[in-house]
């Protein structure tokens, strides 16, 4: 499979430290976003109580509303700009590697993997109300020291300032289009949340 990593383009810069902003035409989603952001189309009530509507009518209802939110979660994912796509941050440190796709996420790994002893994948689960423990995104890491992760931390605080400056625009506006009931549509198949890699993979060799 061909690698969608803008990283490919640094040559021997990858060797130790390097990151790179990028755009997808599609939804991206990293290791982090199952369990940070709630995809509100999910949220949608079916529409069992609407009585004398016949079933097909009822499942046209449930899946316009569906429709309209996908796209749109809780907290907000950047929103899309036009002609580029949707923003994400791609850092790689010592072979460490991982994935952006929300200001969201860069908090939440940072909170976490700053912390001397780390959660574990069930205590975060069951922080976020999340169930499937073998999907949470610390499950994936390898056990690094303390020092090794501040480290992580503090290099990805010192690149993400454009990142964050861009998607937390972008965040602003997926949250006032929800706020003023203007559900812009956003980029990407409705049935598909899990895209091909790399967004559903985060790989480290540290």
């Amino acid at each position: 499979m061909k690698s969608d990593s803008c990283l490919d383009n640094l040559g021997t810069q990858t060797a130790l430290k390097a990151y790179c902003l990028n755009y997808s035409k599609v939804l991206p989603y990293s290791s982090i976003s199952e369990l940070i952001h709630f995809p509100l189309d999910r949220s949608v009530n079916r529409s069992y109580k609407l009585e004398n509507t016949p079933r097909v009518e009822r499942e046209r209802i449930d899946n316009e509303s569906r429709r309209k939110l996908f796209g749109y979660f809780s907290p907000p994912k950047p929103f899309p700009i036009a002609g580029k796509g949707y923003p994400y941050l791609e850092v790689t440190y010592n072979k460490f590697h991982i994935w952006f796709t929300s200001t969201f996420e860069i908090d939440h790994f940072s909170e976490v993997y700053s912390q001397k002893v780390l959660p574990s994948a069930r205590d975060l689960a069951a922080k976020h109300d999340d169930t499937y423990v073998n999907r949470i995104w610390i499950s994936r890491l390898p056990k690094l020291n303390l020092k090794k992760r501040l480290q992580i931390v503090d290099y990805i605080s010192k690149i993400d300032v454009e990142f964050r400056r861009i998607a937390g625009e972008r965040e602003t506006i997926a949250e006032e289009n929800l706020k003023r009931g203007k559900l812009v549509p956003i980029l990407g198949n409705p049935s598909r949340y899990y895209l091909a890699p790399p967004f559903d993979t985060l790989n480290s060799g540290v």
